[in-house]
């Protein structure tokens, strides 16, 4: 068993930073030595400073990696962000999260589906893009049909054909009085939405799941069993405290049809359910790759677990552990 640093699979593409900004704008953070940039348009109303902010931020650290903006509110924002970002000579940004959950004025979406379909379009002569992440919330369900909508964002999507990762984020929250009710973004929606992206962009082989519920894992388990996609990573994260439902997503998730990549982030793997872990993956045939990177479980408990591993002649061909491993548990996994 040899530990590989696939990082596909050993971390998000894009990391979970909710802080504030403090300073105009703009939180820099520097992840595995790649610059990553949150933009938070603080001042809807005043989009044009705004707008040359973000385009001094980008032009002034050309080595970012991971570009994550809150979008503004009118369209013509999107024009001048996609030439921007077309210009090869200064960009080398492989991860984009585009965040229109702040996307509400005067009773309508500032940026119509249709004007996003446009922009996600452009992103295809980005040639070093291998990671897209949407969030978004009510106003992409309620505006001019959903249905509509769906087709809408995944024909653009499958557009961009060198794109390897995708992640869709919901966020449902509460909207001033002064707006007319919104129609709630479902489950069902969600997931019709997610499904339409995958099942046509056949490029896409990594997805990623910030916090996966029971319902997901048993909606992506009905529909890897029944329909055909291209997925082959799942790096997913989950706060379960029951001990059943731990076995239960478990138990889901190590056995995934055509899922032979699966990785755990944001603390989803503890000492309390690591145990757990090992017996479900005794029953797995299929999965070659694990990763348990930036979980926190101790050393001890850790080597435990995979010296059950050996116990039980299981057949992963790589496992990629926490940075607290011990060098006993390292060895191990080299062997």
């Amino acid at each position: 068993m040899a530990e590989k640093q696939c990082s596909s699979l050993t971390s998000f593409a894009f990391p979970d930073y909710f802080e504030d900004s403090n300073h105009n704008g703009v939180d820099l953070h520097t992840v595995n030595s790649s610059n990553y940039v949150l933009f938070r348009n603080h001042n809807p109303r005043n989009d044009a400073r705004n707008t040359d902010f973000l385009l001094r931020v980008l032009r002034s650290h050309p080595a970012m990696k991971t570009f994550d903006v809150a979008l503004g509110i009118y369209a013509g924002y999107l024009d001048i962000l996609s030439d921007e970002l077309l210009l090869k000579e200064f960009h080398h940004i492989e991860n984009i999260k585009l965040d229109l959950t702040n996307n509400l004025h005067a009773n309508r979406p500032s940026i119509t589906p249709l004007e996003l379909k446009g922009f996600i379009e452009k992103l295809r002569n980005m040639s070093q893009l291998k990671a897209l992440c949407l969030a978004l919330d009510e106003t992409f369900a309620g505006f001019n049909g959903f249905d509509g909508n769906v087709k809408l964002i995944a024909d653009a999507i499958s557009c961009v054909d060198q794109i390897e990762i995708f992640r869709l984020d919901v966020i449902n929250k509460e909207f001033p009085d002064s707006f007319k009710k919104l129609t709630p973004f479902t489950f069902e929606m969600q997931f019709k939405l997610l499904w339409e992206i995958l099942k046509i962009h056949t490029g896409i082989k990594t997805l990623e799941i910030r916090e996966i519920s029971l319902q997901f894992a048993l909606a992506l388990q009905e529909k890897l069993s029944n329909e055909d996609c291209s997925l082959t990573t799942l790096i997913v994260g989950y706060h379960a405290e029951d001990k059943e439902l731990d076995e239960e997503i478990l138990t889901i998730l190590t056995n995934l049809p055509r899922i032979t990549k699966l990785g755990f982030q944001i603390s989803s793997i503890n000492d309390s359910n690591i145990h757990l872990l090992g017996h479900v993956l005794k029953y797995n045939s299929h999965l070659t790759s694990l990763s348990l990177k930036g979980n926190i479980i101790g050393p001890e408990v850790l080597e435990a677990f995979v010296k059950q591993l050996f116990e039980d002649n299981f057949t992963l061909e790589e496992i990629i552990l926490p940075d607290n491993a011990t060098s006993v548990t390292e060895e191990l996994v080299k062997k």
